[in-house]
């Protein structure tokens, strides 16, 4: 528990980072927020920071595999990131880039902590000027670390989750 705790501390720091830096500057930036459904049975939140043109840091914070049958069930992961984007048409764009995360999850005693590192690929369309839908997948190579009755076991594997979101742009003052 003292680890989910401080997993939570740092996620909530690293996102008031984000919100506060460049507060000097009197410009204003393009932010994004959105919602991205998995098909890993989750949902995400996202924020987004436009740090240059068609440059955005990215936060990422959500909830996969909540539930309750058997046994009590959650995981959450946060991740943190750059992604480019590369207009194809007027509205539509390709999206790219590193999101190194960390996820966390629990099921009855047994609980388990993933590191990763995973590369942003998807496509953008801006609906309209405040409102756009996007298809990304998030492929990534990462290390697992389980604690089942005691012992540690620690692995390497390669994993992708694919999503689709909706996203609501809006400009704020740096």
């Amino acid at each position: 528990m003292k680890t989910i705790k401080f997993i939570l501390f740092i996620a909530l720091l690293a996102f008031s980072q984000m919100l506060n830096s460049n507060a000097l500057n009197a410009q204003t930036t393009n932010r994004e927020l959105g919602l991205r459904l998995t098909a890993s049975r989750g949902s995400d939140f996202v924020f987004k920071k436009e740090k240059q043109e068609g440059k955005f840091k990215r936060l990422r914070v959500g909830l996969t595999d909540l539930g309750y049958s058997e046994d009590f069930r959650f995981g959450l992961v946060f991740g943190i990131g750059i992604e480019k984007r590369k207009e194809i048409k007027d509205q539509l764009h390709f999206i790219h880039g590193f999101e190194p995360s960390l996820s966390i999850s629990s099921r009855n005693d047994n609980s388990a902590a993933r590191v990763g590192l995973g590369y942003i690929l998807g496509f953008q369309y801006d609906v309209t000027p405040n409102f756009s839908a996007n298809v990304e997948a998030i492929p990534f190579v990462g290390a697992n670390v389980n604690r089942d009755d005691g012992s540690f076991i620690a692995d390497l594997g390669i994993n992708s989750s694919a999503a689709i979101g909706l996203i609501y742009r809006f400009q704020k003052s740096k």
